[in-house]
């Protein structure tokens, strides 16, 4: 924004674009991980999504920012129907649940980690 190469509405459409097709290709993908290999398909969303980053690097066209996120969130989706297949088909129903939960909230976990310890830095480093 500071560039002028985008606008706060331009930014807020491109947002939007990635998150409607990252919760419709959750749900679509969820099927086509049930009837498919899914270490193929998680492969796959991971290179369309690292395909994707290394485009949007060079581009400024709001157009094509779109596209390329709205293409990203896609791919991005394609990464949380193969883990629950896959956890369905490596542990039993008695430890089903607990493995699922554990996997659920590992973003979360992860997250305050990242927290703290950029809080850690921050503090002995300083901000700059």
């Amino acid at each position: 924004m500071d560039a002028g190469v985008l606008s706060e509405a331009e930014l807020g459409i491109i947002g939007s674009g990635l998150f409607i097709t990252y919760a419709v290709g959750k749900f679509t993908n969820g099927f086509l991980a049930d009837r498919s290999n899914i270490r193929k398909f998680l492969a796959a969303g991971l290179l369309v999504s690292a395909l994707m980053n290394l485009i949007l690097g060079f581009t400024t066209s709001f157009i094509v920012f779109s596209v390329l996120w709205a293409v990203n969130g896609w791919a991005q989706s394609m990464g949380a129907a193969p883990c629950v297949v896959g956890l369905s088909r490596w542990f039993g129903n008695r430890e089903r649940g607990t493995f699922y939960g554990l996997w659920s909230s590992s973003h979360n976990i992860g997250e305050a980690i990242t927290f703290i310890v950029t809080a850690v830095i921050v503090a002995t480093l300083g901000w700059q």
